[in-house]
């Protein structure tokens, strides 16, 4: 009997054109409230909330914010600067600079999104205004950002 109701609730919400993601939930808190098991629905909640209880992911939000202080602060700018005085000179050299100054912002954070949120504001559009093609700049920045975990001090 409980099939009959969730395949009928299942294929008149697809007819809908709800998505199938949400029809299989809701078929299954469906089935749950059916069958009179709608007190295990209240442990979902506290296995999700139990597995992003982690340190690292505690940190993430401030290392983000500690990217989008430097950006705003100039601190990325200066960075930046530095890396174009040393490596800027050479052929493809804004490349160059990208991984130089996610090489000194992995120094000071650590963090590979806290690289990313730092200089893909900045790096990105200077590397699109002289002539690189903005997939390959946004490439070569998610690349190197993740340099940050291995250069201590990590996260990691």
């Amino acid at each position: 009997m409980i099939w009959i109701v969730l395949i009928t609730f299942a294929l008149a919400a697809v007819m809908s054109g709800v998505a199938i993601s949400y029809v299989a939930g809701a078929a299954a808190v469906l089935a749950f409230v059916l069958t009179d098991h709608a007190a295990y629905l209240g442990i979902l909640p506290q296995r999700i909330f139990s597995q992003i209880d982690v340190f690292t992911f505690l940190a993430m939000p401030l290392f983000i914010l500690a990217g989008e202080t430097m950006t705003r602060g100039g601190v990325t700018r200066v960075l930046i600067d530095l890396a174009m005085l040393l490596v800027g000179r050479l052929k493809g050299g804004l490349g160059y600079v990208n991984i130089a100054s996610s090489v000194f912002l992995a120094g000071i954070s650590g963090s590979a999104v806290a690289d990313a949120a730092a200089t893909t504001n900045t790096l990105v559009p200077a590397m699109t205004e002289r002539g690189y093609r903005s997939e390959f700049a946004a490439a070569l920045t998610a690349a190197s950002c993740v340099i940050g975990p291995i250069i201590p001090p990590s996260i990691v």
